[in-house]
């Protein structure tokens, strides 16, 4: 119970105890020749109120205490879903963390015709990001047979070259009708154990020179 409400339970039984002494001040002699029945009628009559403050301070205690554990359950849940969201929070930085070390461990090629004689294209392939290993290439069927279709490992601002025939020169196949889509696929692993695909789109837009290759976005 509550330090005040003891007090104020302590000071009013105090009171009552001194009002019933007022009360049966020089008859207490008298009380002990009643008969038992009257005797217990006697006390419950005494004490009943006292019982009845004590029983109503119980209950505002009660109270008191249910708020305080309300209070306490709110604080706790409070704290859970600060919790939560630091955890959160946390999750979302290691996974960007884990994102940028990925992202710094990827290769970046960049793909460039050098040359065509007659219907041979000769292409660079050069790798201006993270060492790429096991690498592969092929082709659409408008590229022909491709040589030199794999390469071990390819190092930061390393390239290497392979021939692709029979092509159809630059603008050629738009002026013979043909609307094969052309296009270069490059897979290959990195990093730590991670494996990816990027495509290249062939531009052969008579404005582009010999032609040019734009990545479309990589994926896993």
């Amino acid at each position: 119970m509550s330090r005040k409400l003891s007090i104020l339970g302590i000071v009013l039984t105090a009171a009552y105890a001194w009002l019933l002494y007022f009360i049966f001040d020089g008859r207490i002699v008298e009380s002990l020749t009643m008969d038992p029945n009257e005797i217990g009628d006697l006390l419950a009559g005494m004490f009943g109120p006292l019982a009845i403050l004590w029983l109503i301070l119980g209950f505002f205690q009660q109270g008191i205490e249910l708020r305080q554990n309300t209070r306490a359950l709110e604080l706790q849940a409070e704290e859970l879903k600060n919790s939560v969201e630091q955890q959160r929070e946390l999750a979302n930085a290691a996974n960007v963390q884990i994102k940028y070390a990925k992202e710094s461990q990827k290769p970046k090629f960049v793909l460039q015709p050098s040359s065509f004689a007659g219907t041979s294209m000769k292409l660079q392939i050069k790798n201006v990001g993270a060492p790429a290993t096991n690498l592969s290439i092929i082709g659409s069927s408008g590229f022909g047979n491709i040589s030199n279709r794999q390469c071990s490992l390819l190092e930061r601002n390393s390239e290497f070259s392979i021939n692709i025939e029979p092509v159809i020169p630059p603008g050629m196949n738009r002026a013979m009708g043909i609307e094969d889509h052309y296009w270069i696929s490059l897979e290959y692993e990195f990093g730590n154990g991670y494996s990816e695909q990027t495509v290249f789109d062939y531009d052969d837009d008579p404005g582009a020179g010999i032609g040019r290759f734009i990545a479309r976005k990589s994926h896993a």
